[in-house]
């Protein structure tokens, strides 16, 4: 499994696949980050909630993911919310870049809850935020990861998935 694993990032690494379609390398990093993230009470989720906050820059892409994949075993559902009393029930939050003035307070009302929360700002990790997301020098689409934040969330996120971002400590 580590195998197909390290086969799957580093074709996520390759440039010429990377500039085909950003969101869509974006989901798939999502449905792994959230594959090798073990949430408090994962023996009682009948069905995982993705959900983006503001606007949707995924197109279809997660939908996609949604119909050809599971999570933990449970089917996934995909949520569009555009205020943060939209967020119950969530497992993963991917915060859109449209909602970078009202990070701080979205990471604040998350922190203490048991939601895996990635975003597209470097900001977002800056407030407590998990995962972000940054195009490379080389146009890949790579991550940095703060660990400090998962674990105070209740999260318990495989270091192997740590190894492949970059990692930050807010």
């Amino acid at each position: 499994m580590r195998i197909l694993t390290l086969l799957f990032f580093m074709f996520l690494f390759n440039p010429l696949w990377g500039q085909e379609n950003e969101y869509a390398i974006k989901a798939a990093y999502l449905e792994k980050f959230a594959r090798f993230t073990q949430w408090e009470n994962n023996d009682k989720i009948d069905t995982f909630r993705i959900t983006v906050l503001g606007k949707n820059p995924f197109k279809g892409e997660l939908e996609n993911l949604a119909n050809n994949y599971s999570i933990h075993n449970k089917k996934i559902t995909i949520n569009y919310a555009n205020t943060l009393n939209e967020l119950a029930e969530t497992h993963l939050l991917f915060i859109s870049s449209s909602e970078d003035k009202h990070l701080k307070t979205i990471i604040e009302l998350t922190s203490q809850k048991n939601i895996l929360v990635v975003g597209e700002t470097k900001r977002c990790t800056e407030f407590g935020g998990h995962f972000i997301f940054f195009i490379a020098d080389d146009q890949t689409i790579g991550f940095k990861v703060n660990p400090r934040r998962i674990k105070k969330s209740g999260l318990d996120t495989d270091i192997y998935l740590m190894s492949y971002g970059e990692v930050v400590r807010y």
